[in-house]
């Protein structure tokens, strides 16, 4: 799985009000591939939703272009997690990314969640790449500052 995608091909890139009116279009009367080439749209693809336009009037049910990614959590459960994270550095007991990605690992575990990370017991790289990507303007992962020295130089005095 590529950490970076970079997308080869222009597939999917039309809009859905474009793909409406391609649809109107064709059912008025004009050819498929002609009606496609107006629109930007793929024929193939505007023929498939024409199909499904002629089966269902009601063409809102169709999903258009490519669907997000699944996510592990939903963003209520990523929203919590990220609270938590940030609570537990603000008590200055931050987390290290592997206790980061254990965490993930139990909570999908304690939400029964379906995760690819269960011969390793822990979440994965790229989801915690993912993760700290989506959350970057809340979120700063760093190894934590240990306390030690600062309680050993007062304690000693």
């Amino acid at each position: 799985m590529p950490r970076q995608y970079q997308r080869k091909t222009a597939r999917g890139t039309f809009t859905k009000d474009a793909m409406e009116m391609a649809v109107a279009v064709n059912l008025e009367g004009r050819s498929l591939r002609k009606a496609a080439s107006d629109f930007g749209v793929n024929y193939k693809t505007l023929q498939r939703y024409v199909k499904l336009h002629q089966k269902d009037s009601n063409i809102e049910k169709a999903t258009f272009r490519y669907t997000q990614k699944k996510r592990i959590f939903s963003d209520e459960q990523e929203q919590a997690l990220l609270d938590y994270i940030i609570e537990a550095s603000s008590i200055y007991y931050g987390l290290t990314l592997r206790e980061v990605r254990n965490l993930a690992y139990e909570v999908a575990v304690a939400n029964n969640i379906p995760v690819p990370w269960t011969s390793a017991k822990t979440g994965g790289e790229d989801w915690l790449k993912a993760f700290r990507q989506r959350h970057n303007d809340k979120l700063s992962l760093r190894n934590p500052k240990s306390g030690g020295n600062f309680t050993q130089s007062c304690t000693s005095i």
